[in-house]
């Protein structure tokens, strides 16, 4: 699947290997470059969302092309699944910390 960023932090974090931002633990930057490869390698959104080690969920919207992604912190992933003529990408954003509580 292609991958799209929808923060540029979150873009130089999956593409630049000694980037780290500011607040974020070593453990929390690998699981997220696990989740980023993980997608890289994935042919379907399904081969994706039923990785049990990566962690994702359903988003609460109810919207299919959503889910979310937990990190070993508990910061918060969203997903979006795009798909066009059989090929597909999924969008990385990061939930902002006031909308993790709601």
């Amino acid at each position: 699947m292609d991958r799209e960023f929808m923060d540029e932090e979150l873009n130089r974090l999956a593409t630049d290997p000694v980037f780290r931002p500011r607040g974020w633990s070593a453990r929390e930057i690998s699981d997220f470059r696990v989740l980023v490869q993980c997608a890289r390698a994935a042919r379907l959104d399904t081969d994706l969302r039923n990785s049990r080690m990566l962690r994702i969920q359903h988003d609460d919207t109810r919207n299919p092309q959503r889910a979310r992604a937990a990190l070993s912190s508990g910061r918060i992933i969203t997903l979006t699944f795009k798909s066009a003529e059989g090929h597909g990408a999924v969008v990385f954003e990061l939930l902002a910390p006031e909308m993790e509580t709601s």
